[in-house]
């Protein structure tokens, strides 16, 4: 879990401006972090599922930023498994990616 500065970047900037080295945090899966290894952008990826179909498409269709966006999520793997290494990929085997599948993988 992460708060709003290192959500958006801030964090990490900062402490390399200072020349200061992040330190990797607590990496127990904690609330929705142990059902689905990115609860944030599956909550985007409602929100704009949701928008396309309150448009009325019919049957809802991303459009092509939400679409782009969407993959962010490819990139973010790759650095976490670069940046974490064999414990995220331990990680990443027990826990799906955006869809809950109601039970962990242990």
């Amino acid at each position: 879990m992460i708060d709003h500065f290192e959500l958006f970047g801030l964090r990490q900037v900062y402490l390399r401006l200072r020349g200061s080295i992040t330190r990797r945090r607590d990496s127990r899966q904690r609330a929705l972090y142990g059902f689905v290894r990115h609860p944030i952008m599956l909550g985007f990826l409602i929100a704009f599922w949701a928008d396309a179909a309150h448009d009325g498409r019919a049957p809802p269709v991303l459009d092509r930023d939400q679409r782009i966006h969407s993959g962010r999520i490819m990139l973010e793997e790759r650095d976490l498994v670069r940046y974490i290494g064999p414990e995220y990929e331990a990680y990443r085997r027990r826990v799906p990616m955006l869809i809950p599948t109601g039970s962990r993988r242990d």
